[in-house]
């Protein structure tokens, strides 16, 4: 293989998926190694709840419970309570009914997402 080889010479990369990179101009090896992604998100910087802003956030934290339901139409809200050592946080997830069974309680996880509004409450 080299980079002029065209991209379904690659291992794993079929028609359906070799078309796709057509759409976005990728056709060789080398093309794919110069894509560069549009945007990238980091979530290296994770935060005690304590020192929330808000924004994009990271944290890790202990899920206590999670329940979902749907509050009209078709609109599903999955809410979950999350703390750490220094606080604790309601984490909402919206349309995804699947989340509330697949989050196991007293487990920990690493949550990122937009915090739009700071209501912090002390463990103390």
């Amino acid at each position: 293989m080299t980079l002029d080889s065209p991209v379904s010479s690659i291992k794993g990369v079929g028609s359906d998926i070799s078309s796709k990179y057509k759409t976005l101009h990728l056709v060789s090896v080398a093309d794919l190694i110069d894509h560069l992604p549009s945007r990238y998100e980091d979530y290296s910087n994770v935060l005690p709840i304590a020192d929330m802003k808000p924004g994009p956030v990271t944290i890790k934290v202990v899920i206590k419970q999670a329940k979902g339901r749907y509050v009209r139409r078709g609109l599903h809200i999955t809410e979950a309570v999350a703390s750490d050592s220094t606080s604790s946080v309601k984490l909402i997830w919206f349309n995804q009914p699947y989340r509330a069974g697949a989050i196991k309680p007293q487990t920990e996880y690493f949550v990122s997402g937009i915090l739009s509004s700071v209501i912090v409450h002390s463990l103390s």
